[in-house]
């Protein structure tokens, strides 16, 4: 993006600000502002002063929008990316990956289950990346939890952390190779 030019979304609550400082930002364009937004009201600012800091980069708005899923936060996480196809097809190496997932979410919050489906054979072919779920007691668990896994790399990859409904843990859990979400 070219700072200046067009229009980002700002003023949610005074993220972002001047550049992502978390400085107040410029007053919302009339005609746009006010427009509720999920029980917030939205402005527009001009590019470069909200969701982009003024260099182009993003501010505090744009990287909470660039890691927050589309799916309504829920107690169940899936990572996709976490590890390869071939990685889960290994018993030894699926064990290894319950613990250590089970062991890492667990800092957020109290796991109560954790399913590393075993990839069919046309996920393999396919080079699709690898599943885990995570099920957590509470909801403040997984959504502590997606904040930090999201966009993180392990072993050169970079996972996808997003809520599924439960049903989808439960089908997983159930043996089930979902499409992802």
């Amino acid at each position: 993006a070219v700072p200046g030019a067009g229009l980002a979304l700002g003023g949610l609550g005074g993220l972002g600000g001047a550049g992502g400082t978390g400085l107040p930002g410029p007053p919302p364009l009339p005609g746009v502002g006010g427009l509720p937004m999920g029980g917030m009201s939205a402005g527009v600012t001009p590019a470069g002063m909200g969701a982009m800091g003024s260099t182009g980069m993003p501010g505090a708005a744009g990287l909470m929008a660039m890691q927050t899923p589309a799916a309504p936060a829920s107690c169940c996480l899936y990572l996709e990316n976490l590890a390869t196809c071939a990685e889960l097809s290994d018993e030894q190496e699926r064990a290894d990956i319950t613990e250590d997932v089970r062991e890492e979410c667990g800092m957020k919050g109290e796991v109560i289950g954790v399913c590393v489906p075993r990839p069919p054979e046309s996920a393999l072919a396919n080079g699709e990346a690898g599943r885990v779920y995570v099920k957590f007691r509470e909801q403040a668990g997984a959504i502590a939890a997606q904040r930090a896994l999201h966009g993180r790399s392990f072993s050169g990859n970079k996972v996808m952390a997003t809520y599924v409904p439960e049903s989808d843990y439960a089908r997983a859990e159930a043996g089930e190779w979902l499409p992802a979400p």
